[in-house]
């Protein structure tokens, strides 16, 4: 029960499978509302945790990766930041991430642009 009560350790315990499976919803809602001009896809990656009794302590997780021949990484990342509401994700090798570790409802990463 302490599982569901608390939602970081719901977080940081959730399975693989089931965050890919986030991913992969997520990505044709993303891919809607940005159009052609992005390229949107799923990878594995890692997300760090940390602080306290677990600095830098690096988990595996899916995310979404968004890139664009026209649009840098950097202006990806100020798009989601202007949707409303903002959309936060990091920067990592020219793309765009989403980590979808701590995401339950894939449509939550669906931008609404302004």
């Amino acid at each position: 029960r302490l599982r569901e009560a608390v939602p970081t350790l719901r977080h940081m315990t959730r399975g693989l499978s089931e965050i890919e499976a986030t991913a992969l919803q997520a990505r044709p809602l993303i891919e809607a509302a940005l159009g052609g001009a992005f390229r949107v896809a799923v990878e594995a990656g890692s997300s760090v945790i940390g602080g306290g009794a677990l600095p830098d302590t690096e988990l595996p997780t899916w995310a979404v990766s968004i890139t664009s021949d026209k649009i840098s990484a950097e202006g990806i990342s100020r798009l989601f930041l202007s949707a409303d509401p903002a959309i936060l994700g990091r920067i990592n090798k020219d793309r765009f991430l989403l980590d979808l570790r701590t995401v339950e409802d894939p449509a939550l990463l669906v931008p609404n642009l302004k």
